[in-house]
């Protein structure tokens, strides 16, 4: 399944918020935070968008869950993940679940 950025994740912060997220930033591992109204939290995520990145073309979406002991930010630097995002052109998000 290919999406667009901004991504359905995002969606649910963009409508709480008076202002929109930042542009994503190709080649950096970047912190967001998305606001999951059912426990009235903002919770972190992390967001790597391929250095080739092209806002007209769509992309793959790869959603990695961490387990128990392990953070978004742990899962994303994973050693060969963003390789392989820019391998095969991923959008990878990181979200951090209740």
């Amino acid at each position: 399944m290919k999406l667009r950025l901004p991504i359905a994740l995002l969606t649910g912060w963009m409508a709480a918020s008076a202002a929109p997220p930042p542009a994503p930033r190709p080649g950096i591992i970047q912190a967001r935070t998305y606001h999951f109204a059912a426990a009235k939290k903002d919770l972190p995520f992390s967001l790597y968008v391929p250095k080739k990145f092209d806002r007209q073309k769509m992309y793959p979406l790869v959603v990695a869950l961490h387990g128990l002991f392990s953070s978004h930010a742990q899962i994303i630097r994973y050693p060969g993940l963003v390789t392989q995002a820019e391998k095969h052109n991923w959008h990878r998000r990181r979200p951090t679940g209740l």
